[in-house]
This record gives C-alpha cells, structure tokens and sequence, in this order.
C-alpha cells in the first residue's frame, strides 16, 4: 500500500486497521522506516521510467472552482453508496458459494470467470485496454494529452454512455471475482470504478 499509493504513513496506518489487532509502538516505527525505505528505493530505481513512484499520480493544471465542492460531495456520497452496495451483495456471493457447488469446482469457477470478463469487457473501448492504463489516462488533465483527438478529452453523450457501462460492467464484474481462488485485489477495481465516475461528473459539468 505504501508503495502503490507512495504513502508510506498511509501504508503504515491500513496495516494498523486492518492487518493487525496488536500494533506495539515499537514495531510501528519499524514499519514505517521499512515503508520510508521501500519508497525511497522505489524512487531511484525509477521502473514507471517517468520520476514517479507511484504509476497514477494527478498533476493540477489549474485551479478548482468553488462550486465544484458541492460535485465533490456529491462524488463521495455516491462511491460510499456503492462502496456499501458492493459489500453486501459479495458478502452474500461469497456465501452463495460456500454453499453451493462453486466451492468443489474452484478452477472451473476461475475459467468461467476468466470467459465471461473477457467476453463482456471486450465490447467497451475503456475496458479493452486493460485497467492499468485505461486509469493512467483517465487521470491525467485533457490539457497535458498529446492527443487531442483521445476519446476520454472529446466530450459527448457516447463518451458519458461508454464510461457509465464501464464503472458499471468493472462493479459487477468485482462483486463476483473478489473472493476467487486466485491472487487478486480490490484497489484498482475501486480505483477504475471512481476514476471513471469522476470523469462522468466532470465532462457534464463542463
């Protein structure tokens, strides 16, 4: 957490939340020199080849007006509505698949999985480039874009359409892939699902 998100008091504090119910002091200053450290070491390897340590990092061309805090509100009251959606209905996935058949045939759940992703994500231009860097350009400014004719920097209702699906296809898609039999994460589903919210917000407001 700290080195994906270059925040090692950040990564220092979810261990403390989530991953440990006895944190002595002595071993939280020992974790944060690590993740101090790491990120540090992140740094001057440099592997994004961009001097950044983290892969996603917002640069501000301009100034926020004061009215778009009430779009920030509304923003967060809307990923907390999904966020508390998502908990519910994986929570009573996973125990859909406690129960049933699913949890003998764990490989065949993961191939289906696999099929039915590929399938579905195949029809939407966000999700055929893959998260990683359908993120990178989402959070980027229109401004700093090279390509001026990139889709996500020409506003339109298809555009607005297209990344709604989207947000909507990698929300449902996580609710039944969190819990697999495979290594696999939650942040940058949440990450693309927002991102894309954000920009949805952002291109009607302007």
């Amino acid at each position: 957490v700290a080195l994906a998100f270059g925040a090692p008091i950040g990564g220092v504090l979810f261990s403390l939340e989530e991953a440990s119910y006895f944190f002595p002091h002595k071993v939280m200053w020992r974790s944060f020199f690590a993740a101090v450290v790491a990120a540090l070491t992140l740094q001057k390897m440099d592997p994004y080849g961009t001097g950044r340590i983290v892969l996603f990092q917002v640069q501000y061309k301009h100034m926020w007006k004061w009215f778009e805090l009430l779009l920030f509100v509304l923003l967060g009251v809307l990923s907390g509505a999904l966020g508390g959606l998502f908990v519910k209905f994986n929570l009573q996935w996973c125990r859909f698949r406690k129960q049933s058949v699913l949890s003998r045939f764990p490989v065949m759940e993961v191939a289906a999985m696999a099929l039915i992703t590929a399938a579905v994500q195949f029809w939407n231009p966000f999700l055929q480039k893959g998260m990683t860097k359908a993120l990178s350009e989402m959070f980027q400014g229109c401004l700093s874009k090279a390509n001026s004719n990139d889709p996500i920097c020409t506003p339109s209702s298809g555009v607005v359409v297209q990344l709604l699906i989207a947000a909507s296809v990698k929300l449902v898609l996580t609710v039944f892939t969190f819990g697999l039999r495979v290594p696999a994460g939650i942040f940058i589903p949440s990450l693309f699902t927002g991102a894309a919210l954000g920009r949805v917000v952002g291109i009607l407001t302007q």
